[in-house]
C-alpha cells in the first residue's frame, strides 16, 4: 500500500478517538461549540514554535491567501460540526459529514486541476462514500434528521471540502511543514477575528472549559489526539489524493462503532447509540461496504502482465455456422482442427453438453466429445471440461427433452458422475468446470440453488482429485465472494463491448479493471485459489444470430481493434490465464465471409503470448 494510505488510516483512527472524547466533553460542562472550536483553532497558532527547526518558506501573496482561507474555513466548519455532534449520535453525524466532505472536496478540487481519479480510485471512492451514507439513511432518528442538524452537517461538509481543496493547492507550491503552518495561521486568525463580535466573545469566555480534573484530562487528551490527527491527515493529503484521503473518513466509523457501541452501554446518557437489531444489521452492512472500498484502495495498480491464452470451443455453435451440405460433422470437425493447428491453440475449454452425451435417459453417447478430446491429446493440449445443466452458449440450459422436473436433480448428478468417470483416466483433462455462472440469472436456467451446487461439487470431488472450477459473471455478477471459496479455481467472464436493448451498442467504460483485481485478490490472496478468465470477449455481442447480422453490425461490438483493447484491459485485471470466446466466429468470418482480420489478429496474439 502507498504510504499516504497508511498515514490517512492512522489519522482517521485518531479522529474517531477525538469524536468520542468530544462527545463526552460536549455533553458535560461545555455547552458552546463556538467556544470549543475557538480554543481548537487558537491552539493551532502555536505551531509557529516549530519554525526554527524546519525549513519554513514565505509564500507568494496568492498562496498565503489560499492557506489563510483554508485554515479559516476549517475552523468555521469545526463550529458547525460540533453543533451537529451535540444534537445527534456520533456514529451517525461522523459518517454523514464524512460522506459529504469528499464529494465537496472533489467538486472544489476539479476546477483547480488537483484531482483526476483513475477507474480504480473512483470505484474505491464510491464504496467509501456509499458506506458512509448507508450508515445514516434508511434508519429513523428524529434528532439526526432535524432540519437544523442537516443544515449544520451539510454546511460543515462544504466548508471542510473547500478547506481541504485549498490546502492541497498550497501543498502543490511548497513543502509540507510550510503549508501546514500557513493553514494553521488561517485558523488562528479566525479565532482572533471572532472575538470582535461581543456576543461571540461572551459566549467563548463565559463558557467553562473544564469543570474538574476528569474533564480536563478528557479535554487535553482530545486536543493532543486531534492535533496529531490533523498533522497526519494533512501529511496524507500532501503525499497523495486529497479526495481519497477524505473519502477515507468513512473508515473512522469502523473504529467509532466499536468505541461508541461499548461506551453507550457504559455511559448511555452521554453516548446515545442505537443498538437494536435493525441498527446493528445496517451498521454491519455499512462496514462491509467501507471495507470493500478500503480493499480496492489497498490493491496496487496492476502492471500489464502477459496472459496464457486458450479458447472455448462449442460443437453446437460451430454447427450453426458451418455448411450442413458438407456432411455430418465435416464442418465443425474441420473448424476444430483448424483452430488447433493454424492458431496453435494448446489450452481448450470443451463442453460436455448434457443433451448431446445423454440424448436418451441412461443411454450415453460420448463419440463427438471423445473425438475432440483425442484430437487435443494428439497435440498435447490441455482441456478444461465443462459439465452441468447450465453450460456455455445460448440458451445456457442444455437439458435433454426426456428430463422431467421431478427427476431433474437426480438426473443431473447421474450425468455428471458418468461423464467424470468416463474421462477421469484421460491425462489431457486438467480440471472440471461445474456449471457455468450457476448463480447468475442469465439464460433459461435461472439461478441454481446453492445447496444443489454444493452437491454437484461434492460429487465431483468424490470421483476425481482434479481441480474444480466455479465461475461467475464478470461485470454484473455478485456471487464471486462465495464461489471463490467453494472451488479450487475461480473463473470470471470479461466483456467490454455489448449491445443493450435501450442504449444500443455500448461498452462497460464505467467498470474499472480494479473490480477484477479485487476479485483476483479475494480468490488468490485470501483463499489461495487459482484464477482464470473463462470467457474473454473476442466475439460480437448480438441479440440476433451472427449469421443474420451484417459484418458491419458485428464489428460494432468486436473487431481486431476492439480485441486489442480487451486484451490490454485483461492484462491489468490481475488474472493470469484466459480462454478467448469466439473461435467459431473467427473461423466463420475467414472461411465463409472471406474476412481473415480476426483470425490473423488472434494468430498474432497466440504467437506473442
Amino acid at each position: 500500500m502507498p504510504l499516504w494510505l497508511y498515514v490517512a488510516l492512522i489519522a482517521h483512527f485518531l479522529y474517531a478517538l477525538v469524536f468520542v472524547f468530544d462527545k463526552y466533553i460536549l455533553s458535560k460542562p461545555i455547552k458552546s461549540s463556538l467556544s470549543y472550536a475557538f480554543y481548537t483553532s487558537f491552539a493551532g497558532g502555536f505551531i509557529a514554535i516549530i519554525i526554527p527547526f524546519f525549513e519554513f518558506r514565505i509564500l507568494d501573496f496568492a498562496n498565503i491567501f489560499y492557506a489563510l482561507a483554508a485554515g479559516a474555513a476549517f475552523s468555521w466548519a469545526l463550529v458547525l460540526f460540533y453543533r451537529t455532534l451535540q444534537i445527534s449520535e456520533a456514529s451517525r453525524s461522523v459518517p454523514f459529514v464524512g460522506a459529504l466532505v469528499p464529494i465537496a472536496t472533489l467538486i472544489f478540487s476539479f476546477p483547480l486541476g488537483l484531482e483526476k481519479l483513475t477507474g480504480q480510485h473512483f470505484l474505491a471512492f464510491l464504496f467509501l462514500v456509499g458506506g458512509g451514507f448507508f450508515i445514516v439513511f434508511g434508519y429513523k432518528n428524529d434528532h439526526f434528521w432535524s432540519r437544523r442538524n442537516i443544515l449544520y452537517a451539510v454546511s460543515a461538509a462544504v466548508l471542510f471540502g473547500f478547506s481541504f481543496a485549498l490546502t492541497k493547492l498550497v501543498f502543490e507550491h511548497t513543502n509540507f511543514v510550510s503549508g501546514l503552518i500557513w493553514t494553521r495561521f488561517g485558523g488562528f486568525l479566525f479565532s482572533v477575528l471572532i472575538l470582535i463580535k461581543r456576543k461571540w466573545r461572551e459566549d467563548i469566555f463565559e463558557t467553562t472549559l473544564v469543570s474538574n480534573e476528569k474533564t480536563a484530562a478528557w479535554f487535553f487528551s482530545s486536543k493532543i489526539l486531534g492535533a496529531t490527527a490533523v498533522v497526519l491527515q494533512n501529511y496524507g493529503i500532501f503525499l497523495g489524493s486529497v479526495v481519497l484521503v477524505n473519502a477515507m473518513q468513512s473508515t473512522q466509523y469502523l473504529f467509532l462503532l466499536l468505541l461508541a457501541g461499548f461506551l453507550s452501554m457504559k455511559l448511555p446518557k452521554t453516548f446515545k447509540e442505537s443498538l437494536d437489531k435493525a441498527a446493528i444489521a445496517q451498521k454491519i452492512v455499512a462496514i462491509i461496504i467501507i471495507g470493500v472500498g478500503l480493499a480496492i484502495l489497498a490493491i496496487p495498480p496492476a502492471d500489464p502482465k502477459k496472459l496464457e491464452y486458450g479458447v472455448t470451443f462449442s460443437q453446437k455453435f460451430s454447427e450453426e455456422l458451418t455448411d450442413p451440405d458438407e456432411g455430418v460433422g465435416a464442418g465443425w470437425r474441420k473448424m476444430y482442427t483448424d483452430i488447433l493447428d493454424d492458431l496453435k491453440i494448446r489450452k481448450l475449454r470443451l463442453i460436455a453438453y448434457w443433451d448431446r452425451v445423454e440424448p436418451k435417459e441412461g443411454e450415453f453417447d460420448f463419440k463427438d466429445l471423445d473425438w475432440q478430446v483425442a484430437e487435443a491429446e494428439k497435440r498435447n493440449a490441455k482441456i478444461l471440461l465443462v459439465i452441468g445443466r447450465k453450460t456455455p452458449r445460448w440458451p445456457e440450459c442444455h437439458v435433454p427433452n426426456w428430463v422431467q422436473d421431478e427427476n431433474m436433480n437426480n438426473s443431473i448428478l447421474k450425468y455428471i458422475k458418468t461423464t467424470i468417470e468416463h474421462y477421469k483416466n484421460n491425462s489431457a483433462i486438467y480440471a472440471w468446470q461445474i456449471e457455468n455462472e450457476p448463480l447468475f440469472p442469465f439464460g433459461e436456467c435461472g439461478i441454481f440453488p446453492i445447496k444443489f451446487l454444493r452437491k454437484e461439487v461434492a460429487l465431483a470431488r468424490s470421483l476425481d482429485a482434479r481441480p474444480i472450477v466455479l465461475t461467475d459473471a464478470g461485470e454484473l455478477g455478485f456471487a464471486w465472494p462465495f464461489l471463490a471459496t467453494r472451488g479450487d479455481v475461480f473463473g470470471t467472464t470479461l466483456y467490454r463491448y455489448v449491445h443493450n436493448r435501450v442504449l444500443g451498442d455500448t461498452n462497460y467504460w464505467f467498470i474499472p479493471s480494479a473490480l477484477f483485481r479485487v476479485k483476483a485478490w479475494w480468490a488468490k490472496s485470501v483463499w489461495n485459489k487459482d484464477l482464470l478468465i473463462n470467457e474473454l470477449q473476442a466475439e460480437p455481442w448480438m441479440t440476433v444470430p451472427l449469421s443474420e447480422a451484417s459484418i458491419e453490425e458485428q464489428y460494432k461490438t468486436m473487431s481486431p481493434e476492439k480485441l486489442r483493447k480487451v486484451i490490454k484491459y485483461a492484462e491489468i485485471s490481475g488474472f493470469s490465464k484466459a480462454y478467448l470466446w469466439g473461435a467459431e466466429w473467427w473461423w466463420w468470418l475467414k472461411n465463409e465471409k472471406g474476412d481473415n482480420a480476426m483470425w490473423e489478429e488472434v494468430r498474432q496474439l497466440m504467437t506473442n503470448s
